[in-house]
């Protein structure tokens, strides 16, 4: 994992540092997951929402702004905050990446593509 090197590195800038994996690693901050099945990319969504879940229970109250980024991804938290420093936290909003796919009903669906991080409210 590169997760040391952000803990290292950028991840010294964020309030609170987590990572997710279905594997625990010692000195890092870690939520582990469950699927049931190795990890792969079948099992990305499903480690996502688990982590996600753990946010919610256990830092909605402690910050206002939630980032998630893959481990090869770099962010920038001093610029981050001015991105979001004249925005509402408690206005539900979230920004990185949108994509769009039609289903096979043809309706249109967005989310967030994971990689590039996703900033949510």
């Amino acid at each position: 994992t590169q997760a040391v090197a952000i803990n290292n590195t950028w991840g010294r800038d964020c309030d609170y540092l987590l990572f997710a994996s279905t594997e625990d690693y010692p000195g890092l901050q870690m939520i582990v997951t469950e699927s049931g099945r190795a990890e792969s990319r079948k099992t990305l969504w499903v480690k996502t929402i688990q982590a996600w879940m753990h946010v919610y229970e256990n830092y909605l109250s402690k910050a206002d702004w939630f980032f998630k980024a893959d481990d090869d991804a770099y962010a920038n938290m001093h610029f981050m905050r001015r991105f979001v420093a004249d925005k509402d936290p408690n206005t539900p909003v979230s920004y990185g990446r949108k994509l769009h796919m039609l289903s096979i009903d043809d309706a249109r669906h967005t989310f967030l593509s994971g990689g590039c991080g996703q900033l949510l409210s």
